[in-house]
């Protein structure tokens, strides 16, 4: 690897999160999404930001399959890149700020066997001693770009 991956740690209620710092486009921090009437049992709120209202979400329920025990304090803006019409942004709640940490060789990541029942997870890899997951975001922002299309 000549330039390092730049990526981001997020600690989310029941697992970590390894995100390319690339997806990133804002940190919030202190502040709360605004509860919103939902079909959708992935979307935690709205989070007014830069002019736009955008979806916040909840990736234990995605990933994990059910819904945070704990609130976040933090919520890191993720850049759509699927459907980018539909979902250009989309906040994702943290229980702390994000780490940086550059990858600079794939020695630095270990491979680790993802927990089983899990869905829209790409892979399972350990940083350090960290476990973490790397989602699936193709998967992740087809479904949310899908709900959204079809809410009333």
């Amino acid at each position: 690897m000549s330039d390092p991956l730049k990526t981001l740690l997020a600690i989310c209620d029941g697992c970590n999160l390894l995100l390319p710092a690339a997806l990133v486009a804002d940190i919030r921090s202190g502040v709360n999404a605004t509860a919103a009437t939902s079909t959708h049992p992935w979307q935690q709120g709205t989070l007014a930001w830069q002019g736009a209202i955008i979806p916040v979400v909840s990736f234990e329920q995605l990933i994990l399959g059910r819904p945070p025990r704990l609130r976040g304090s933090h919520i890191c803006i993720l850049r759509g890149t699927t459907d980018t019409r539909t979902l250009p942004f989309y906040g994702l709640p943290t229980q702390a700020q994000p780490s940086e940490y550059s990858i600079t060789s794939p020695t630095e990541l270990a491979a680790a066997d993802p927990p089983q029942n899990l869905k829209m997870v790409a892979t399972a890899t350990q940083i350090k001693t960290v476990p973490c997951l790397i989602p699936n975001f193709e998967e992740i922002e087809t479904r949310l770009a899908e709900d959204l299309q079809n809410s009333p």
